[in-house]
């Protein structure tokens, strides 16, 4: 009788180990937001944007803002050369002028942000539409493409 309760013992310790070994919480798989940030280590942008992203991913350790920041007209360039390999950021800094917009729209990548825009924060009259058309059009509102989570 001592033997078979020695060994029923060992076999619950054994199956507790297995049952804790089994609960562990799994990771959860990290988020990754590609995005293209303008500025550099020495202007307001680019050292406001190092700035925003750790705090974010301080807070928020399950998502990585992966970004490729450039500044200027390597900015502008880089925003064409990934459009036409279809490298589409989710997120990207956005001007207020043709040059900003152009090459979103030719790509047919712009995303209306105004539906998830809090109205009791912000006055959303003074927020315009998207312009419809490329060319000599001034731009108001960024182009993004899909939110990260639906992509």
């Amino acid at each position: 009788m001592k033997k078979f309760l020695a060994i029923l013992v060992a076999l619950a310790l054994i199956c507790s180990v297995f049952l804790v070994a089994g609960c562990k919480k799994k990771e959860e798989a990290k988020v990754v937001v590609k995005t293209m940030a303008y500025g550099d280590n020495a202007n307001p942008e680019g050292v406001n944007w190092l700035r925003i992203v750790a705090a974010f991913e301080e807070k928020n350790p399950n998502i990585d803002i992966d970004f490729e920041m450039l500044y200027d007209e390597a900015y502008h360039q880089k925003v064409v050369a990934r459009l036409a390999a279809g490298d589409v950021p989710h997120l990207a800094y956005m001007g207020a002028d043709a040059r900003w917009g152009v090459p979103w729209l030719e790509a047919d990548q712009r995303y209306d942000h105004r539906p998830y825009i809090d109205a009791d924060t912000y006055d959303l009259d003074l927020i315009p539409p998207m312009a419809r058309t490329a060319r000599n059009t001034i731009f108001r509102w960024g182009p993004p493409t899909s939110p990260p989570c639906c992509t």
